[in-house]
């Protein structure tokens, strides 16, 4: 355990253990773009070219300006390859972000060298301008970032755009902090650049008009403002700021840091008292004003009054887990770390990313639904490609209980009930909290199973023993690692293994296997409307190019093979060999993918290798990737394990061989300490025909029974439909 919370400690920034290609530098120079305003008083432009900035071409007015030496090194490190000064941290956020929708995004760069108002910005996109002075008479009026999404039919051809403006980096570094750097100022930049950037994306209409009371918008509150440690009273705005901190707080390690010792330690939350009247409440019902534009006044009936704050007339202030659950979750923060923590812990933005997608999608069609339900519900959904259906994993726990196993799954809201204090009392005050629309497999799982061990943890730091001198951070980062613990996940992913392709469909089955030293790691997706019940994808989807095609023939069948060279033809052919020809029809294709390959597609997994099994099955769109690394592996020379493995999960899938065996199938995984990242009952199925036929071969069906291959599994191969035409092998 120890050991574990050392490594945790070292990914408190996700990306920076994540593997970069050049296809995230590919993505932001073919859908980003950047314009700057030398004079912000005149509409004239001056593009910046971003095919010239990775050749440090840098002509023009953006570059020739003084004083804008932040928004210049910005550019740059979005523009560079990450080799030649690049910051690949920061693009691989802006990628992720940008491959959510596949659209044009716009930034607008500002020179913002004096006083504004935004009347006096002549461009008909306006920036948002704001008074950064903090004195009672004095007034600094610069650019704020900000952004702003659109759909297609607002605008065919961007997607969004983002304002960023020189001062507000200026400010962030030595003028606001006097013991920061100008470094620190760039940094800041670029964590709220990655904030705003989440914002193009965002299709979750906010429904402000339930907050507009006498011609004014309370949204924010009566101020139009909000603030980090604030109760706003529109929820959804919570939600779409809590999106766009969760990007910012992964990839900025001090915010986060900021953030989690405010709520471990109790800090105060902030409520606007300024509220709409008591007679604009009572025509709520016949005006359709949301009951939470009188917020702070819900909060003093059930608290009582707070504590004035220093220095903000408006607002009064309460320690954060004094308030109930259902006033807690108003802060943005409290659900960006719910979300943000899980990705860290399970080492992977993908399923968070999907999560984000889904919520997109699907609420387009029906803006009522509740997007903090929503976020949980496909965040965990897009966790079971480490394991089981939803459905399949309760019924697990409900037969055999909590088992010796990661259930990843549960981590979101194990972290969303640590970050409302332990105070949800009961099932019932959990769904109200998701306005009844959390999954009930998901809530049955964590309450019946996991909601007593995870509240052992103490959400206050543990005081140091006698003679410790630990921080208080890492005594706050040992009890986030022990809620995950609480779940199984006592382990995180191999570092610097990236080996989650991550693209799940509504009816689909895929797998991803990473490299050990005796066999592949796998990891099983078994999306299935069921569990998705807020799905509307088809029952697979298109890929894009599967690269150069080929073939071999192999006991006369021939498998399409795209991207091998000669060697990786003979290494699939000499395995391939070893099993029955009636099983090489399962094989769809195989697609070699190396980390220099041209896109996500066809570079991902660095590691091992993938499949992609459609239900129902469409050969069209199935695959199985071998990455070009394990093809180099000694332990694949002599005969491919990880070909083998993913192999089996298509004759697993066209034989039905798991059905009626997933209790032995759950006990081979046991005995044999199944290591891989998923712990999906199938994996035993594909093991046991990769040992199966690692060992011998379909001519002479003479396995090596083993602890690997048990008794009882070769029965279950051998005495399925797949060995069925055995003799005549």
């Amino acid at each position: 355990m120890k050991t574990y919370r050392i490594i945790l400690l070292v990914f408190v920034t996700l990306f920076g253990v994540n593997a970069y290609t050049q296809s995230d530098v590919e993505t932001i120079r073919r859908l980003l773009r950047f314009t700057y305003f030398s004079d912000p008083t005149v509409d004239r432009r001056s593009p910046i070219n971003q095919n010239e900035v990775p050749s440090e071409i840098e002509n023009g007015r953006f570059w020739e300006d003084s004083g804008i030496e932040d928004l210049q090194n910005f550019v740059r490190a979005v523009y560079k390859d990450p080799s030649n000064g690049g910051d690949a941290d920061l693009q691989h956020s802006i990628a992720s972000v940008l491959k959510l929708t596949n659209r044009r995004i716009i930034i607008y760069l500002w020179n913002d060298d004096r006083s504004l108002t935004r009347d006096q910005y002549a461009h008909e996109k306006k920036p948002c301008v704001k008074d950064y002075d903090r004195s009672d008479n004095g007034v600094n009026n610069r650019v704020w970032p900000c952004a702003s999404h659109y759909s297609r039919e607002e605008d065919s051809n961007w997607g969004g755009y983002v304002h960023m403006g020189q001062y507000y980096a200026t400010y962030q570094g030595t003028q606001l902090h006097p013991d920061r750097t100008p470094k620190d100022g760039l940094q800041e930049l670029k964590a709220t650049f990655i904030h705003e950037f989440m914002h193009t994306q965002d299709a979750v209409d906010a429904l402000n008009e339930r907050f507009e009371v006498n011609d004014h918008q309370y949204r924010y509150g009566s101020d139009g403002t909000h603030f980090f440690t604030e109760a706003v009273p529109n929820r959804r705005m919570a939600y779409v700021e809590a999106v766009a901190n969760t990007m910012s707080l992964m990839f900025h390690s001090k915010s986060l840091q900021r953030y989690l010792n405010w709520y471990a330690n109790n800090g105060n939350i902030m409520v606007e008292t300024q509220m709409p009247s008591q007679f604009s409440q009572a025509f709520r019902e016949r005006m359709g004003y949301s009951d939470d534009v009188w917020l702070y006044n819900q909060i003093r009936d059930a608290h009582g009054a707070g504590e004035q704050h220093p220095n903000l007339s408006n607002y009064e202030t309460y320690p954060i887990r004094s308030l109930r659950p259902e006033f807690i979750v108003h802060n943005e923060m409290i659900l960006a770390m719910s979300l943000g923590i899980t990705s860290l812990h399970v080492r992977d933005i993908d399923p968070f990313m999907y999560a984000v997608k889904k919520v997109n999608r699907n609420i387009v069609s029906n803006q009522e639904r509740d997007p903090f339900a929503m976020i949980v519900n496909k965040f965990a959904l897009g966790l079971t490609t480490r394991g089981d259906s939803l459905t399949e994993i309760k019924d697990q726990l409900e037969s055999n209980g909590v088992q010796d196993q990661p259930y990843y799954v549960v981590l979101p809201l194990a972290y969303f009930d640590f970050f409302t204090g332990f105070n949800l009392n009961s099932k019932a005050e959990f769904k109200e909290i998701f306005n009844d629309q959390i999954t009930p497999a998901l809530l049955d799982m964590y309450w019946n199973h996991f909601k007593d061990r995870v509240r052992t943890v103490s959400i206050e730091p543990v005081p140091n023993s006698s003679g410790g001198s630990r921080s208080s951070y890492s005594r706050i980062w040992d009890n986030l690692t022990d809620v995950a613990i609480q779940c199984g996940v006592n382990q995180s992913m191999d570092l610097g293994n990236t080996n989650f392709n991550f693209e799940p469909n509504s009816s689909s089955r895929s797998s991803a296997s990473g490299d050990t030293a005796s066999a592949p790691n796998t990891e099983e997706s078994s999306v299935t409307n069921a569990s998705d019940p807020d799905s509307s994808e088809e029952n697979c989807q298109d890929w894009p190019s599967f690269g150069e095609e080929s073939s071999i023939s192999v006991n006369g069948v021939t498998v399409p093979v795209f991207n091998a060279n000669d060697t990786q033809k003979r290494n699939i052919e000499q395995t391939l060999s070893r099993v029955p020809s009636e099983h090489l029809n399962s094989i769809p294709r195989i697609i070699i993918v190396s980390e220099d390959g041209p896109n996500h597609f066809l570079s991902h997994p660095r590691r091992g290798g993938a499949s992609w099994r459609c239900s129902p099955a469409n050969r069209a769109d199935e695959w199985i990737k071998l990455s070009a690394y394990s093809l180099s592996e000694r332990r694949n020379q002599r005969v491919n394990f990880t070909l083998l493995h993913e192999l089996g999960h298509f004759i697993d899938r066209d034989y039905n061989i798991l059905s009626g065996h997933r209790e032995e199938a759950r006990r081979y995984l046991r005995e044999t300490n199944y290591s891989g990242h998923t712990q999906g009952a199938g994996e035993a199925i594909a093991q046991g025909y990769m040992y199966y036929f690692a060992s011998t071969t379909a001519q002479d069906r003479r396995p090596r029974v083993r602890d690997r291959l048990p008794v009882y599994l070769k029965d279950i191969l051998e005495n399925s439909s797949a060995w069925s035409n055995s003799s005549s092998w």
